[in-house]
């Protein structure tokens, strides 16, 4: 009885083991951007096709602003101005 306990603890140390090749590495993430104080630099900007955002949702989130009277609207990706 001993040894087919030890005989099935080692077939499941031994099936946990793999061989394939370790996992391929995380992408690299884009570093905070912070604008300079002086007042003088325009903020570097991105645009929404370069995030992956969803372009058509563009129109309907300015009609709603508008029907929301919203006086003013940003979006900060990463620090950088997107809308």
């Amino acid at each position: 009885m001993k040894q087919l306990f030890l005989l099935l603890l080692f077939l499941i140390l031994l099936s946990n083991c793999s061989s394939g090749s370790p996992s391929t590495p995380a992408p690299a993430v884009e570093q905070m951007y912070f604008p300079p104080n002086d007042r003088s630099t325009i903020w570097e900007s991105k645009t929404i096709a370069s995030i992956g955002w969803n372009q058509n949702a563009v129109q309907p989130l300015l009609d709603y602003l508008q029907l929301k009277n919203a006086k003013s609207f940003m979006i900060l990706v990463n620090g950088r101005i997107v809308m």
